[in-house]
Formats: structure tokens, sequence, C-alpha cells
């Protein structure tokens, strides 16, 4: 599935996450500091939790605060 759409290109199946993570924040680095000139201009890099964060409430429901993929929200807490 991947493969059909990226054109046939095959996966990259030994990347390390560690090696990932590293080059991710040397190019965000890059495209908010300006060095990239114009190959990083229009790069728009999100950040993705591996789980879904949340907190216990009422009833024993868990309510995710953090979703995996972040997304702009509100909602409003007592205890």
């Amino acid at each position: 599935m991947l493969k059909d759409f990226f054109d046939g290109k095959e996966p990259n199946k030994g990347t390390n996450p560690d090696e990932v993570l590293a080059y991710t924040t040397a190019v965000q680095g890059g495209v908010l500091s300006g060095e990239g000139g114009e190959e990083t201009q229009n790069i728009l890099l999100l950040d993705v939790a591996p789980l879904h964060l949340g907190i216990d409430t009422v009833g024993g429901v868990m309510t995710n605060i953090i979703p995996r993929i972040p997304t702009k929200k509100s909602q409003v807490f007592t205890t």
C-alpha cells in the first residue's frame, strides 16, 4: 500500500528512530533559523506522540489530553 502511494518506491525499513529524531530536530532548527533557503521555506514538520496521553476522569473514563497527532483544542477540567 505504501509502495503504491509513493510511486513504487520501497519503504526504508532500516531507519533508527533515534537518528530520525536527531535528523528532524536539525531540519526544524534550520527551518526556524532560515538557514535552509528555498529548500526548506515550505517545510512543515509535525510532532507525533507514540500514544494518546490522557487522564482518568469521572467514572473511570480516560480523557485524552494529548492525542497521537496533536491538534488545537481546549477543554475545561476541575479537581
